[in-house]
């Protein structure tokens, strides 16, 4: 049998890649057959990319600097083979050997709980010693003249003597497609010369010894004789920015090139502590989709002086424009870049790349993820980039993204969903899946370590930011919630590997979450949110979950037809003698002084359009709108046209004009509640009330047609940019959210005097969930239900002889109540709209080259709510009005004060005018 060799990545970069992907000079040198295992490699020698040489950060940095269009800083690779000649000079190998035969034993799961215990004390103690004499290890004379070479070509290279480089772990076992050993090994930024170099080499090597990386191996059961390290010596660059590129958004897992980026070095980005600028682009012609402006609080810097980086506040307190001290070898170009870089004085608020460079970064990162795909055929890849002050892009990492594969994903039922006030916080990162669990506020590690906190299988932890020392304890738990992070933060990663969900970013988790501390939430990953209690979860499949990425449908208007069957099913079509078909609207008989005023509505429709167009774009004398209308069985009733004839009267109409009808329409409405408000029972008042009401009435018979028209003009633009329905979905529910909404206004007053109801019900021992209307015996409570009840619209019928609906709005209140549970009723905070605004991500912005459709898209959803926020202001203004007509009744000595509302307009006016006198 005939055994198939397997091909090193020199072999496959040859054979699998485009040559047009690669620079000329990789092509030559693939041309070329080199079999030398050496102890260094440097950064123009292609055999670099070999994993088995130089690790997976060596390898990586080797297939990027193959890559045309994509810089690396320069860099030499120790390689493994060194790393192994070494250790065989020394009885260490018998050590590891030792070390897999004990983690063999914790695998094979035929030992008890402290048998373990005493089996991982053991590794854990054999490891550190192991770590601790390869730290030590002394390097023979080839070696230690192989890397002082290397370095002396790295600083000829810069032309600076004690050039800083940094140096990186880069194992065997790092970066693979099954598991990612990201940050697991260590690194060390901003080391200058050869014995700073020579010192971090050990200690590199040492790492793959840690306990974080002996643990993380045992997990997945990879044996620890095979874990080989490379260390990766490279030039620093000073950034002012540095991120990562991802070829997949892994909080949706939409296949976009997703780009984070912070100031300074991208330190605080990968470790979770920053949370992060950035960009989001479509993968096929790298339109921007959105960009979010990070916290940025922290950045990292190098230090001053010596060797090593420091965290700093991104304030502004210390200002650092240079140092006197400064290696006298340090030329001016690296001073330039390290005052720079150094400089704190950045606003949080402001991005930290402009659209163009951000762009450009998502172009290579979709190279260098094309090339991925032709070597490995690795679906998704991350890289990492820093951006010198030149400006240019220097790329330093590439390696796959861990699978998000799922046999189930679980959402929350948000049709349970009844209110804003109970979302407890939301994120700005999260892994798809959804879990319930009881909130477990951590505010430090210590607490952990010392076990005055413990995490118990069915917690939803809380804490600022999670880490690698964290990993033992986050084997068994339902969620984690975190205040700082990034799409690359701890949590994000052990969640991935462990299938944990999290939400993060969350500002202020920790102070909304503590007087929540033990009860049961509902973590969503798809909406990134925390619900207080228990929700329904569902399932969706990864079909359901690939959908929403499809484009956006262009809308299409209902057929006469289908449209006529729609009118007639429920009641709003009516035929006459001639069988002639007419629309009901309002559905339902109106008293005469309604009737006359919604029929004054319709003659002048046309007239509102036209104040909207301009001049030279007047509506023609046509028969779309002809104004006849008929009052059928006491509703008011306009003739039937079909649904594509009506919207032609916004034909041609460009985005001012529209935006002048819809603030004509908000117009109208707000100076009938002021007429309202205002009302007193005399002639000038009527007359008033009378224009305004006819006014609002006549944009009441446009607005269906007005929303429809918007909705068709915004699906088609969403359509021709490609734009998915779940991005297009999720920056509408953020326009949404920042306009003032009566029904949200209406649900939130509900919440209000539901808790108020529930503490009346338990202090006169009755049963909150089946309390009845005629048990509350407390005035002021009866008073502010008659209130709600007459503030919005809560039955269809709006004419003037229904009476207050206090038993409708009661039973809306008990159905609350009974839906959300007693216990949560009272624990909740009813946020008003002023502070849901700060909650809003404010700095998330999409579709920000495309203004045309933001403009659009805006006016779209203002005229929805406008039509909703009518409803309630109507109703509102009628019960101001209907108090005082019912007052003028009884001056009239009217026998039954409520014929009042079957006078005409004429006819009242009469009246109004005949008490004046």
């Amino acid at each position: 049998m005939t055994t198939k060799t397997k091909l090193t990545i020199t072999e496959k970069l040859r054979t699998r890649v485009d040559p047009k992907l690669l620079k000329e000079e990789v092509v030559f040198q693939l041309s070329k057959e080199q079999t030398e295992d050496p102890d260094i490699l440097l950064f123009d020698d292609v055999r670099s990319t070999r994993l088995e040489l130089t690790g997976g950060k060596g390898s990586s940095l080797g297939i990027l600097n193959c890559i045309k269009g994509v810089f690396v800083p320069y860099y030499f690779c120790i390689t493994t083979f060194a790393f192994k000649r070494m250790l065989s000079l020394t009885d260490i190998p018998k050590q590891i050997e030792k070390l897999d035969q004990l983690s063999d034993l914790v695998n094979t799961g035929k030992y008890d709980s402290e048998q373990v215990k005493s089996l991982e004390k053991e590794i854990y103690e054999l490891a550190e010693n192991i770590k601790n004499q390869i730290s030590e290890i002394e390097f023979d004379e080839k070696l230690l003249k192989s890397i002082k070479g290397g370095y002396a070509r790295l600083c000829e290279k810069a032309k600076i003597k004690d050039l800083s480089v940094a140096v990186r772990s880069s194992a065997t076992t790092e970066d693979l497609k099954e598991a990612s050993f990201a940050g697991l090994h260590d690194s060390f930024l901003n080391q200058r010369g050869e014995k700073d170099v020579i010192r971090s080499v050990k200690r590199c090597w040492g790492s793959v010894f840690t306990y974080r990386a002996v643990q993380y191996r045992i997990l997945k059961k990879v044996p620890h004789s095979i874990a080989k390290a490379s260390v990766v010596v490279q030039k620093m660059v000073f950034p002012t920015v540095a991120g990562t590129g991802f070829t997949i958004e892994i909080g949706t897992t939409y296949p976009g090139i997703h780009v984070a980026a912070t100031n300074g070095l991208g330190e605080g980005l990968v470790s979770g502590e920053v949370t992060s600028d950035e960009w989001l682009f479509n993968s096929d012609n790298l339109k921007l989709i959105k960009m979010t402006c990070g916290s940025k609080k922290i950045q990292y810097q190098i230090t001053e002086s010596g060797s090593g980086i420091e965290k700093v506040p991104t304030n502004g307190n210390e200002n650092r424009n240079g140092n006197e001290n400064e290696n006298e070898n340090q030329n001016e170009n690296e001073k330039k870049e390290q005052n720079e870089n150094n400089s704190t004085t950045t606003k949080k608020k402001k991005y930290c790349l402009q659209i163009p460079m951000s762009r450009e970064i998502a172009k290579l990162t979709k190279r260098v993820g094309l090339v991925y795909k032709q070597l490995f055929n690795y679906q998704f890849i991350d890289t990492e980039f820093a951006i010198s002050p030149t400006p240019t892009i220097y790329f330093v990492q590439a390696r796959p993204v861990v699978p998000i594969i799922y046999d189930k994903i679980l959402t929350v039922d948000t049709s349970q969903i009844n209110s804003e006030q109970e979302i407890l916080v939301k994120g700005k990162y999260s892994l798809l899946g959804a879990s319930v669990g009881k909130i477990n506020v951590i505010k430090n590690f210590d607490d952990l370590a010392t076990g005055k906190k413990v995490i118990r299988s069915e917690d939803i932890i809380v804490t600022s930011k999670t880490s690698n020392y964290w990993n033992q304890y986050l084997t068994n738990l339902q969620g984690i919630v975190s205040m700082e992070g990034s799409h690359t933060a701890h949590p994000m990663l052990i969640g991935r590997e462990r299938k944990i969900n999290c939400v993060i970013g969350c500002p202020n988790c920790i102070e909304l979450l503590t007087p929540y501390e033990g009860q049961w939430a509902t973590l969503d990953g798809l909406n990134k949110c925390v619900y207080l209690g228990k929700k329904k979860l569902i399932e969706a499949n990864e079909e359901t979950i690939f959908n929403q990425f499809e484009v956006v449908d262009i809308e299409e208007l209902q057929d006469s037809e289908s449209s006529l069957k729609f009118l007639f099913a429920f009641n709003r079509a009516i035929k006459d003698e001639k069988e002639q078909v007419w629309v009901a609207n309002p559905n339902h008989p109106l008293e005469k002084i309604l009737q006359e005023f919604f029929g004054e509505g319709l003659q002048i429709r046309r007239q509102l359009i036209n104040e909207s167009r301009k001049e030279n774009n007047k509506l023609p004398e046509e028969k779309i709108l002809n104004n006849s209308f008929k009052v059928i069985g006491g509703k008011i009733c306009d003739s039937y046209q079909a649904l594509d004839t009506v919207i032609k009267v916004f034909d041609k109409m460009d985005y001012e004009e529209c935006k002048h009808f819809h603030k004509g329409y908000k117009n109208a409405v707000d100076q009938f509640l002021k007429s309202c408000e205002q009302f007193s029972l005399n002639t000038e008042s009527w007359q008033k009330y009378v224009s305004t009401f006819i006014r609002m009435a006549g944009y009441m018979w446009l607005s269906f047609f007005f929303r429809t028209y918007l909705n068709i003009k915004v699906s088609k633009m969403a359509n021709k940019l490609k734009i998915s329905k779940f991005h297009f979905s999720n920056y509408s529910e953020i326009l949404q959210k920042r306009i003032f909404e009566e029904d949200n206004h209406f649900r939130d007053s509900i919440l209000r005097i539901s808790q108020v109801i529930v503490k009346f019900a338990l202090e006169n021992q009755l049963d909150p969930l089946s309390i009845e209307l005629d048990q509350i015996k407390d005035e002021k409570i009866l008073e502010k239900i008659t209130k709600l009840s007459q503030s919005f619209r809560i039955t269809k019928k709006t004419n003037f002889r229904i009476s207050s609906p206090i038993k409708e709005t009661f039973k809306k209140i008990t159905e609350q109540i009974n839906i959300i549970g007693i216990e949560k009723i009272q624990a909740m905070k009813v946020i008003t709209f002023e502070e849901n605004l700060k909650i809003i991500r404010e700095y998330e912005e999409y579709f920000v080259e495309d203004v045309e459709l933001q403009h659009w898209l805006k006016l779209s959803i203002k005229a929805r709510i406008q039509h909703c926020n009518m409803h309630h202001k109507k109703i509102r203004g009628q019960w101001i009005v209907k108090r005082a007509l019912l007052q003028f009744a009884q001056k009239l000595s009217l026998k039954n004060e409520d014929d009042i509302f079957n006078f005409s307009v004429k006819e009242l006016s009469h009246r109004f005018e005949f008490f004046k006198n």
